[in-house]
């Protein structure tokens, strides 16, 4: 007696088929998921800004206090520099360097014009300085004095006349020079002008700083001799 082999029934080999896709397929998606939440959790999310804390008003008695305070530190700064003087004419003219030796002014003459005529009708004359920065004033000073630098020096530059009466280019190279001075030679330069007569408005140019008394920048020299 012959046995017949029974055929396979290939509905139920693609249904097992089928539910080991979806288990597989299931697994993949579930393992995704896990890598991505471990990738997440290594990123470190940044706290949102805090607004910052609002600034205190100041006072108008704070700030006075502090004026008085910088002014202070600043008459004590200037107080404790050697004083060297520039005298410069109503005209324009560089006249003396001055510098106090032995409880004495020692002044060294000089007769340098600080502006020079130009072609131009709309400008006439300009300062010599603007392109050559040798005959700016506390370069001229340490030169002549021969230091190394201006440091812990004061450069007091004394003009005869107010400003309001000076040439402008005069006046705006001058306060250029005295901008530059600490940039240049480490010092610091101030512009002094004479006090006005009675009943005469005071200009509106550079007045002294605290510490500094304009009639020492006039003071009369105690020996004036030329240039070396």
């Amino acid at each position: 007696m012959t046995r017949r082999r029974r055929a396979p029934r290939y509905s139920e080999l693609t249904s097992l088929l089928d539910v080991l896709f979806i288990l597989l397929f299931a697994a993949l998606i579930q393992a995704a998921g896990t890598v991505r939440a471990d990738a997440d959790a290594d990123i470190d999310i940044e706290p949102e800004a805090q607004p910052a804390p609002p600034i205190a008003a100041v006072t108008e008695v704070e700030l006075e206090a502090l004026r008085q305070r910088a002014l202070a530190e600043l008459a004590e700064s200037m107080n404790q520099r050697v004083t060297l003087y520039a005298r410069v004419s109503a005209d324009g003219v560089l006249s003396t360097l001055e510098r106090e030796e032995a409880g004495q002014l020692r002044a060294l003459n000089v007769g340098a014009p600080l502006l020079r005529a130009v072609p131009d009708p709309d400008v006439s004359v300009e300062y010599v300085a603007n392109g050559n920065p040798q005959l700016r004033l506390c370069t001229r000073a340490r030169v002549t004095f021969g230091f190394e630098d201006l440091q812990d020096r004061l450069l007091v530059v004394s003009v005869e006349a107010p400003v309001a009466d000076l040439a402008v280019a005069l006046v705006n190279g001058l306060r250029d020079d005295i901008q530059r001075c600490f940039q240049d030679e480490r010092g610091l330069a101030v512009l002094v002008e004479p006090e006005p007569s009675a009943g005469v408005k005071p200009s509106a140019g550079v007045k002294p700083s605290a510490g500094v008394k304009p009639s020492a920048a006039r003071a009369p020299s105690a020996a004036t001799e030329p240039l070396p």
